[in-house]
């Protein structure tokens, strides 16, 4: 596995690259492409070439996002630049993860070349973000927050969506 950058409207967005075969597009979520690093090998070996992209404003790209290149439907052009970018113009089966989720939907649902979709933990594709990250969109918010906070504000999250078990159906 190699971390390599291609520059896509001017912006250079770093990815992970892995294997050879037919491609598979991995979205990452909130976070970036490193959560795919866990299976990167296992796609590769499975005969496959497997692409791990950072967003632009995320991970290691360049760029910062704003509230409208954040949406879904620009992180689904940004994908699609980004696989015009690496050659990539067949077929291609698309992973996504969290919010990754949601861009992999816009793609399926609008991308003949997207054959195959595999969505895991995923956001509707035209919901987002979710008030509890929503602050995270402010770079001075990024740029201050310590992970002890990260952490607090995860665990309030994950709380408020507990559902009792007797409340279960």
């Amino acid at each position: 596995m190699q971390r390599l950058e291609v520059t896509v409207d001017g912006i250079p967005l770093s990815y992970l690259h892995s294997g050879s075969g037919p491609p598979v597009l991995l979205v990452h979520g909130t976070f970036w492409s490193r959560v795919w690093e866990p299976v990167m090998a296992e796609i590769a070996g499975a005969g496959y070439e497997a692409y791990a992209l950072d967003f632009p404003g995320f991970g290691k790209s360049g760029g910062r996002l704003s509230r409208t290149d954040a949406s879904v439907p620009a992180l689904a052009r940004s994908a699609r630049r980004f696989l015009d970018a690496v050659g990539i113009r067949g077929d291609v089966t698309v992973a996504g993860h969290d919010i990754g989720g949601a861009v992999a939907q816009h793609l399926a649902a609008f991308e003949p070349s997207v054959q195959r979709l595999v969505l895991m933990n995923s956001v509707l594709y035209d919901f987002w973000p979710v008030p509890a990250v929503e602050r995270f969109r402010d770079q001075t918010v990024v740029d201050a927050i310590t992970v002890d906070e990260v952490l607090q504000a995860r665990a309030q999250s994950l709380a408020r969506g507990r559902v009792a078990p007797a409340q279960r159906r």
